[in-house]
């Protein structure tokens, strides 16, 4: 019955280092999606940063265009010019109508890859918070198992230092080689626990079994 206890104990053991071993693997990859994602998330923030820079120029453009457009409108209206001057303006004022119009498209274009940022940059940080979690659960979990294969070795070695011992009458053609296979263990284990300097035996002999050192 100790046999089986010892074996079942052994074979819980086996189990538990497997899944320790799974569980720290696991703990690596998620560390290492974690670090994946942190740096991820920051060329995002760096992308947000530079596109808003970028907006704020371009805003800078438009301003400067408009003062500039209402200028060569109030200019053309207000003062009466030769007609070459008048169409060179009226040229400029197309020009500068048509350089608005683009600067207003990439700034709608602008205000939308910045949304779009946020909102991947948002998605980020709740799936860093996921995976924070998870890794927290891996954490907890490999330390129980640490603590059940602790206490699975402590039974163990309960168990087999409890074993008692047993003895063996020797019988004709006996040898310590042939007892030693009867009972599963080795010559020099029966020499040891019979204090024994030699294979020596003699018929109604008692040999020492101990079962613990099996």
């Amino acid at each position: 019955m100790f046999k089986y206890s010892i074996c079942v104990l052994c074979l819980t053991l086996t189990s538990c280092s497997s899944h320790l071993a799974m569980l720290q693997r696991d703990k690596y990859d998620t560390s290492i999606a974690i670090d994946e994602m942190r740096m991820e998330l920051s060329d995002v923030k760096h992308t947000l940063s530079n596109t808003q820079v970028e907006m704020q120029i371009l805003e800078e453009k438009v301003r400067t265009q408009d003062v500039t457009l209402q200028k060569s409108k109030t200019q053309a209206s207000a003062v009466s010019l030769p007609e070459q001057k008048l169409a060179v303006i009226e040229k400029k004022i197309t020009q500068i109508e048509k350089i608005q119009d683009k600067l207003s498209s990439e700034l709608k274009q602008l205000s939308s890859h910045a949304n779009h940022t946020t909102s991947s940059l948002t998605q980020y940080q709740v799936r860093i918070t996921e995976l924070e979690s998870e890794l927290s659960s891996q954490t907890k979990m490999l330390q129980e198992l640490s603590e059940l294969k602790g206490t699975l070795r402590s039974i163990t070695h309960a168990i087999k230092g409890q074993t008692s011992p047993s003895t063996y009458k020797v019988k004709a053609g006996d040898s310590l080689e042939k007892i030693s296979r009867l009972h599963n263990t080795s010559v020099e284990n029966l020499k040891k626990a019979n204090n024994l300097s030699s294979s020596k035996i003699v018929i109604g002999q008692e040999i020492r079994i101990t079962s613990g050192e099996i």
